[in-house]
């Protein structure tokens, strides 16, 4: 079966791009107008380590925390979010 897939002409893909820039440096001048606070915290110790770490997103359920290592080779860890003995939620290895 053979798809018959037309690009759009260069102008319009010209366009269409210019556009995004566009609204990018529209909600880049309103961000620095309109600040929100941030304050970073690190996580506990088996996730944050002496090894480069990035790419963290957490599942829809905001139960999994998935995040790339680099550990010689580059792996994909997980930590989820379990109890604790001290009642509080906290991010455990799930490798």
């Amino acid at each position: 079966m053979k798809y018959s897939y037309k690009k759009k002409p260069r102008s319009e893909r010209l366009k269409s791009q210019a556009q995004r820039y566009f609204e990018n440096a529209q909600f880049a001048s309103y961000a620095i107008k309109k600040p929100v606070p941030f304050t970073p915290k690190p996580l506990d110790e088996a996730i944050n380590s002496e090894m480069p770490e990035y790419l963290p997103s957490l599942t829809a359920d905001q139960q999994m925390l998935v995040f790339t290592r680099y550990v010689k080779v580059k792996r994909i860890f997980t930590a989820a979010k379990k109890w604790a003995t001290n009642g509080k939620k906290q991010f455990l290895w799930t490798t």
